[in-house]
């Protein structure tokens, strides 16, 4: 899908999607900082880099399909369940406070709770948020242009098989800021030269190669 890469993104007039999950392990957390302090981070960053953003959290109260690919990565690792509040300081790394479901949730629910205090568009799926991450962009388009950030190739797959023809530009990116001048850009709408029966048949073909991030 070489033809399909832009040149650039736009910079106004553009709603920005944010792949929660991926901006959740985005944004480094400090041992002694409050979780308040911590979402405080989150509000920053996105302040940083987002003129119109809205923000699409995984859900992790219920099972996913992804769940394998993460124990995988995890190698099998658990992490106790933490009782916490806004005010208590994180006293474990980050990265064994997320490898267990309950303590994400919870924390996402106090982002959410700050995102909204804090006027940042956010909303969060049942499970995994790519569906939804793409029908929130899809239907935006039918406004004004809109650029999805993320680090799944899920999201691409969904975006070539949901985006509509007369819609306006979806374009598809990566937040990692370190390597934005040579991460690549999709501009989705180009995915049309594909032909609209190959972007159907695209779901299918990713499901049963195997092929993931």
């Amino acid at each position: 899908m070489g033809d399909c890469h832009a040149q650039e993104l736009p910079e106004t007039n553009v709603v920005h999607v944010i792949d929660g999950g991926s901006l959740l392990y985005r944004i480094p957390w400090i041992k002694g900082q409050t979780f308040s302090q911590i979402c405080m981070k989150y509000i920053d960053h996105i302040r940083k880099r987002f003129s119109n953003p809205t923000i699409v959290m995984d859900g992790y109260n219920s099972s996913s399909t992804k769940d394998i690919t993460h124990l995988r990565r995890s190698k099998g690792a658990q992490s106790n369940t933490i009782t916490f509040t806004r005010d208590m300081p994180l006293r474990i790394k980050k990265e064994t406070f997320l490898l267990n479901q309950s303590n994400k949730q919870r924390f996402v629910e106090i982002l959410m709770d700050t995102f909204q205090e804090h006027s940042v568009e956010a909303i969060q799926a049942k499970e995994d948020a790519d569906l939804l991450i793409v029908k929130t962009a899809v239907e935006k388009s039918n406004r004004q242009e809109v650029v999805i950030y993320g680090e799944d190739t899920d999201l691409l797959i969904l975006l070539c098989h949901l985006a509509e023809k007369n819609s306006h530009c979806i374009f598809f990116t990566t937040d990692k800021q370190s390597s934005m001048k040579n991460s690549k850009v999709w501009d989705i709408q180009k995915t049309q030269v594909l032909g609209e029966d190959v972007c159907l048949q695209l779901p299918f073909v990713h499901a049963i190669t195997g092929w993931n991030r």
